[in-house]
């Protein structure tokens, strides 16, 4: 298998200025990479790094040289390494003048060579049980190292272990750009030459001044096209989310592209290109600085406050850190990450997006989390859901400290922050202490289906919806009705047998109210209510059986889309049994 090598300068770096790079096949099942497997990375991710780089106050970055061309090949594996090169380089190429190579070493590009790379040094650094070593693998991604030290004399030390620890392995580490000025001043003593800025995983840092800096870039193309716009927008690298508000409204517009007719090369419309560039008017040569460190040497544990929205065509999240100072109580709160998305083409709701963008919101905090809410002035994401230019980014103190009684004590926050759901519960307790609160009462007009039965396939998909729901009213509801209910259904996860118990009531509750029973139904039946507004019927087998739902069935509609789900659900539970089988069950 053959492929093509091309060299590239590289002038962001002081060691290697030539780098070559792979250019493979177009047909994928032709490539090299398509043939080899691709492993999972052994390395951490990356957040973690960041999380640790914002916290520590003396900081060093480095680099393993050569990593990948420190790996041996093995003889079978060098087959699928080939490349062609040209034999005379003073002889234009020709088929004749083409000469074919292999690599004896893991080289850089092929989709296997980071989990390579990877296990090699984690095997490596499992032989030196101490605590730099598990600090190494900790702060390793790929071929780049990080590091932390409380002070100069400890970063000192690591500096010398951790040289030593790579090169019982015959690699070498290098590079070494520090925050303190007097470890740079040693590392210089050492033979490293002196740095004034790097890329730490791909966000500028300026050691001197301690800041992330990110270059918004200047649309330098000719052409204005679906494609130069794309190209334009994934130039920005924002891992972290800092500055991501500044590209909501470029995200839009690439969105509605996709809504027209034009390809990729399609030139736009004098509508749209005056849209874009009034987006990115002020974007020429605009830099925005963060400061790195969020000292916490001094502070009570690190409380995070993540802040969600959605709007109509944006949804997302931001959390914010916040710190107390054990001497002064001076309370300090900066920005970590945030994460947005574009809504779908397919129109949604705005709860529903709401809710999409409190998952984010959930998976990015602890588990045990209180919920709020609060006003859109106070809110930070709001500014994620609208979008914002460089200039309002830039100035906006809500965006990179989060709402304004953050800073202050947890006592003088607004009492409003509670979340309560007193639109749709009955506001008197005593009334509703017997009636399936908040969910179904004994009054019709009082009921609240909050969900579509009608776009579920699946009885069993339905409830679990349902159990979510519910279990969601449970953690955030302070209505004591909605409790007593509740409590007796619902455990500490969201899905369990007595969950999926009240959630089938509801759904038969749903079911009632579409197809409520006609007035010969009930004297024919015998229907009733039961305590929580259900229509149940009085069978003939009340003195025989001790099961409620035996003594007193459950009304259903032959004509409600639950009642064939329940029905389906019944006959596939069975194995698809026979009608007499499904319907001796069902009754």
């Amino acid at each position: 298998m053959s492929f093509p090598k091309v060299g590239g300068v590289k002038s962001t770096t002081q060691t290697e200025q030539l780098a070559l790079s792979i250019i493979e096949l177009v047909d994928p099942t032709k490539r090299a990479n398509g043939s080899l497997q691709k492993q999972r990375t052994t390395a951490l991710f990356f957040f973690l790094i960041y999380v640790e780089y914002f916290c520590v106050s003396v900081y060093y970055y480095c680099d393993v040289e050569k990593a990948f061309l420190q790996l041996n090949l093995a003889q079978p594996d060098r087959e699928v390494t080939r490349f062609l090169w040209i034999h005379n380089l003073s002889q234009p190429p020709s088929p004749k003048n083409l000469v074919t190579y292999r690599f004896a070493r893991v080289p850089f590009g092929k989709i296997s060579s980071p989990f390579l790379l990877g296990a090699i040094i984690k095997h490596h650094l499992e032989q030196h049980e101490s605590p730099i070593s598990k600090q190494l693998w900790r702060n390793l991604y790929v071929d780049n190292v990080f590091l932390s030290a409380s002070t100069f004399d400890e970063a000192k030390s690591l500096y010398f272990e951790s040289k030593e620890i790579f090169s019982d392995a015959s690699m070498n580490l290098r590079e070494f750009i520090s925050n303190n000025e007097a470890f740079n001043q040693f590392l210089q003593q050492e033979g490293n030459p002196q740095q004034k800025s790097t890329k730490i995983l791909g966000i500028k840092w300026n050691n001197i001044c301690d800041i992330l800096s990110f270059s918004l870039p200047t649309y330098s193309a000719t052409v204005l096209t679906k494609r130069s716009i794309l190209k334009f927008i994934a130039s920005i690298y924002d891992p972290l989310g800092l500055i991501s508000p500044i590209l909501v409204l470029p995200k839009l517009l690439l969105q509605k592209l996709w809504k027209t007719s034009l390809s990729w090369d399609d030139d736009l419309t004098n509508e749209l290109e005056d849209e874009w560039f009034s987006i990115i008017k002020n974007w020429d040569n605009q830099i925005i600085s963060v400061k790195r460190l969020i000292d916490i040497s001094h502070s009570t544990p690190i409380r995070p406050h993540c802040f969600v929205d959605a709007s109509g065509h944006t949804y997302g999240a931001v959390a914010y850190l916040r710190m107390v100072d054990i001497i002064s109580q001076n309370i300090s709160t900066r920005i970590s990450f945030s994460k947005n998305r574009l809504c779908p083409i397919k129109e949604m709701t705005i709860p529903k997006l709401e809710l999409m963008a409190l998952v984010i919101g959930a998976r990015k905090v602890p588990e045990h989390t209180v919920f709020g809410h609060l006003s859109s002035p106070d809110n930070p994401a709001d500014i994620i859901s609208r979008g914002s230019t460089p200039y309002e980014l830039i100035n906006s103190k809500l965006w990179w400290e989060g709402s304004p009684w953050l800073q202050s004590d947890a006592s003088l926050w607004p009492n409003n922050i509670s979340f309560t759901l007193s639109d749709i519960a009955d506001k008197d307790d005593e009334t509703t202490e017997h009636n399936f609160n908040a969910l179904a009462t004994t009054c019709e007009n009082k009921f609240t289906n909050f969900i579509n039965s009608t776009r579920y396939s699946s009885f069993n998909s339905l409830l679990n919806v349902i159990c979510h729901i519910l279990y969601f009213i449970f953690r955030c509801s302070k209505n004591s009705a909605i409790h007593k209910i509740l409590q007796r259904y619902i455990d500490s996860t969201p899905v369990t047998p007595s969950s999926r118990r009240i959630a089938t009531l509801y759904v038969f509750k749903i079911s009632q109210n579409i197809h409520p029973p006609p007035d010969h139904e009930i004297n024919e039946l015998r229907l009733h209510r039961d305590e929580l507004g259900i229509w149940r019927a009085q069978s003939r087998l009340d003195l025989n059986t001790s099961n409620y739902d035996i003594q007193f069935p459950v009304y259903l509609n032959r004509s409600c889309h639950i009642t064939s789900l329940f029905i389906l659900n019944i006959h596939n539970t069975l194995t698809h049994s026979g009608t007499t089988t499904t319907l001796a069950n069902l009754r």
